[in-house]
């Protein structure tokens, strides 16, 4: 128990008392202070885009993009894709949907460029192998104005590109001519070698001798070693017009 003060007679009475012994004033409650924290909004230290600006970034992008490529059907075609995107989502979201699709907005490799696209004929010939239907749709289409575009266009959506098979037919041709023409010439002296020796080499006499004295009569012609020798020599005739044949028709394959 502790003595306090009465507000009205100041004279010292219990803190348990429900009024003062004295002067009859009833005990008055002290109240607690509120306390009051104040809340300090954070600064903005960022500033945030408008949409006005965000636009405008996309497409200063997207015409730094299509300024690599002369105007054509094609880059109309790119910019009313990007237009069509803007109409269904925010700049950056159609930003990132032309990233996606293979448009390298940014310009440091994230996107296919056109420019890598090699040997654009050699490759949509390939790729109609392959995709028949896709290629000539994409050919009948009065946005691609070139087979450059043609291709891109597969590319970019997800057709993939035989590169490998764009020389191969080339190279296999290249070889197989080469092979021919080796085998050609191989022929040719092979032919002038097998004629040369029977016409000029190959012996057709054989010693005679008497039946009756037995004396040595010298050498005579053989009828069947002649036989052998015209044979030899014809042989060597065909292989030496077969080997010219091949030969010539390696040159005109090239």
């Amino acid at each position: 128990m502790a003595l306090i003060k009465c507000y009205e007679c100041e004279k010292e009475i219990s803190d348990k008392a429900p009024a003062c012994p004295h002067c009859g004033a009833p005990k008055q409650e002290q109240e607690t202070p509120e306390l009051i924290i104040e809340e300090k909004a954070p600064e903005q230290t960022q500033v945030v885009k408008t949409e006005q600006e965000t636009t405008r970034s996309f497409f200063e992008a997207l015409d730094r993009y299509l300024s690599r490529y002369s105007p054509s059907g094609w880059t109309k075609k790119v910019r009313s894709e990007a237009v069509a995107l803007l109409s269904t989502m925010s700049p950056q979201e159609a930003f990132d949907e032309m990233l996606r699709r293979g448009y390298d907005l940014r310009g440091d490799g994230s996107g296919l460029s056109r420019a890598e696209v090699p040997m654009a004929t050699q490759q949509l010939e390939a790729l109609a192998g392959r995709y028949p239907s896709a290629v000539k749709t994409l050919r009948n289409s009065s946005l691609f104005e070139s087979d450059e575009e043609v291709v891109y266009e597969m590319v970019r959506r997800g057709y993939e590109l035989p590169t490998t098979l764009s020389t191969q037919p080339s190279q296999q041709g290249s070889s197989q001519s080469s092979d021919l023409g080796g085998l050609g010439v191989f022929l040719i002296f092979a032919g002038i070698v097998v004629a040369g020796y029977f016409a000029f080499g190959y012996d057709t006499t054989v010693g005679a001798t008497n039946a009756f004295t037995g004396e040595y009569m010298g050498r005579v012609n053989n009828i069947g070693l002649m036989n052998d020798r015209s044979i030899g020599v014809m042989i060597g005739a065909a292989v030496f017009f077969v080997g010219a044949i091949a030969a010539l028709s390696s040159k005109s394959k090239k």
